[in-house]
């Protein structure tokens, strides 16, 4: 198997106007609705995921689409995601938080994997933003004879551990970077304003 951070600011703004927004896809029955936000005068499209009876925050690029549904019930994915050319990809795994694994015993699990897999020494870096428990990895790996770049996330939510995992081919990186990254600081869970309040309160 191939081993596969927006700014608070932006995310809180999204929030508030996919409320208003006319043009966009909602779909009750759906597995993820989608909702179209301009922003900076770029077109995004707020992607929420239900996985496991929760939702989850995406901020794509318009040239950037929701893989087939297919694909990933084949697959331990909980969720993935691709540009429209079909070079670079972004897959999502949640683990839901026990009292028994902390977050860096997570990380440290996850770590290890990727060194076996990878059949190197390969460490995560802790990135410091806002108040997000958040460790990355860029390597480049082969796999199949073809040569790709990967950005690999482990960040903490407030129910879950997360890895996000993002790559191309070696050769589309540089093109294909800032939106991986982009895209990848985007994700956040979303928690209901009722129990953000009551935390607030405590």
């Amino acid at each position: 198997m191939l081993v596969l951070w927006a700014v608070v600011g932006f995310m809180t703004l999204c929030l508030l106007i996919y409320l208003m927004v006319k043009d966009g896809r909602k779909d009750e029955e759906s597995w993820y609705q989608g909702f179209v936000v301009h922003f900076n005068g770029k077109k995004h499209v707020l992607i929420y995921p239900k996985i496991n009876g929760q939702k989850f925050i995406f901020s794509l690029p318009e040239n950037w689409k929701v893989s087939d549904r297919s694909y990933i019930s084949s697959s331990n994915y909980d969720f993935a995601i691709e540009n429209s050319q079909g070079t670079a990809h972004i897959i999502c795994i949640l683990e839901k938080k026990r009292e028994v694994l902390t977050f860096n015993e997570f990380k440290d699990l996850t770590e290890e994997a990727m060194q076996e897999d990878q059949k190197k020494n390969i460490y995560f870096e802790q990135i410091k933003r806002n108040k997000e428990k958040l460790w990355k990895a860029d390597f480049s790996t082969t796999y199949e004879g073809l040569d790709y770049h990967v950005l690999y996330y482990v960040k903490e939510t407030k129910n879950q551990y997360v890895q996000l995992i993002g790559w191309t081919l070696n050769s589309h990186f540089d093109d294909s970077k800032q939106q991986l990254e982009t895209i990848m600081n985007s994700f956040s869970e979303v928690i209901p304003l009722s129990l953000k309040n009551t935390e607030k309160e405590q």
